[in-house]
């Protein structure tokens, strides 16, 4: 299964703006609303609060990723570990929140934490290591910034992972 967000994001990497990738998941959205189909809804729900975070419309961005949350808990299968989505679905939801609301934040990000650890997703837990870390230095937590920061070094070092070695 290819997601309808990374679809548009290669898309957006070859030249593709915003508004055409905004088009482009408007009409994916009225072909699929035909089904019924609660993950393509979680799915669609997502890419749009993807779309608006990039164009920095937060409060709307929030909204979408809101629904996406919601609408997960309805899926039922076996075929998609579900554990993993819900997680990004969650950081993506974090991240709509000012730096300064460490609140809404930490929920966010705990609970992500939670279902990431569940599901076994380690690369995914890594990267909301160093997200939440940059949101404690924001804020000046640097004690606790710099525990994320270790536990994500330790699983680029273990994994070689360079790329989110070299965000960390």
């Amino acid at each position: 299964r290819s997601s309808a967000a990374s679809d548009v994001y290669k898309r957006q990497e070859y030249g593709e703006d915003l508004e055409d990738a905004m088009v482009d998941a408007k009409i994916s959205k009225r072909l699929l609303q035909s089904d019924n189909n609660a993950y393509w809804e979680v799915d669609m729900n997502n890419l749009f609060g993807s779309l608006f975070k990039s164009d920095e419309e937060l409060d709307s961005a929030r909204l979408y990723f809101e629904r996406a949350s919601q609408k997960i808990n309805e899926v039922n299968t076996k075929k998609h570990d579900l554990d993993s989505e819900k997680g990004m679905i969650l950081v993506n939801l974090a991240l709509t929140y000012p730096m300064e609301d460490t609140v809404n934040q930490n929920l966010f990000y705990r609970q992500s934490d939670s279902l990431f650890q569940l599901g076994g997703d380690k690369e995914n837990r890594a990267r909301l290591w160093q997200i939440w870390a940059t949101s404690y230095r924001y804020n000046q937590e640097f004690e606790k910034a710099d525990s994320l920061l270790d536990l994500c070094i330790e699983y680029c070092r273990d994994n070689n992972n360079l790329k989110l070695l070299s965000l960390a």
